[in-house]
């Protein structure tokens, strides 16, 4: 699915925590039901094993900048009422689903990755706290070889953007980074 649901993939509104207007999309997304999240994971799964079929070496799975994992992440998207929402542990469980079904699809044969928000940059959107929380279950769960941390999203707040490199002053992860499109110093 195309960033924060802009724009389905096949007829019909595109999927979201809870129905809402894009205003990016100019459409509203309709709210998931749980065999639409049943079928999302499966979607990823079998993504996944047509990329080992196809030779690649890794996959990535995005679960920042509101596409539909990290909208589910977001207390401000992400209103449901059900086990997909109110605590972080039960936003998680789409992000931390689509991992484990990703990584059992492929085993050990390719390297799984994810992208990660750690920030979107509104307020009553995801913290570095929770994101941290998310960052380490995902770790615990076993499904991924790497972790890329990103910041920031379009739908939610269409004008917040980072002025040069995002990263705060004492950075909460200090094992390895790279800055996209910016030089990076080391500290």
């Amino acid at each position: 699915m195309p960033a924060g649901g802009r724009r389905p993939l096949q007829q019909g509104a595109a999927l979201a925590p809870v129905r809402f207007f894009n205003p990016i999309g100019m459409r509203f997304a309709r709210k998931a039901t749980r065999e639409d999240i049943d079928d999302v994971i499966a979607a990823h799964a079998n993504a996944a094993r047509l990329a080992v079929e196809a030779g690649f070496d890794a996959v990535e799975i995005h679960l920042g900048h509101n596409y539909l994992a990290s909208s589910f992440l977001s207390p401000l998207i992400n209103r449901r009422d059900d086990e997909f929402g109110g605590s972080l542990e039960n936003r998680a469980k789409l992000a931390r689903g689509i991992v484990m079904a990703v990584r059992r699809a492929v085993d050990k044969q390719i390297a799984v990755t994810a992208k990660l928000n750690m920030a979107d940059g509104v307020r009553g959107g995801i913290a570095v706290e929770e994101a941290l929380t998310t960052a380490k279950w995902l770790q615990d769960d076993g499904g991924l070889d790497a972790l890329e941390l990103t910041a920031g999203s379009s739908l939610v707040n269409p004008m917040y953007l980072f002025r040069g490199e995002a990263r705060s002053k004492s950075s909460p992860v200090r094992s390895s980074r790279h800055c996209a499109g910016h030089p990076c110093d080391r500290e």
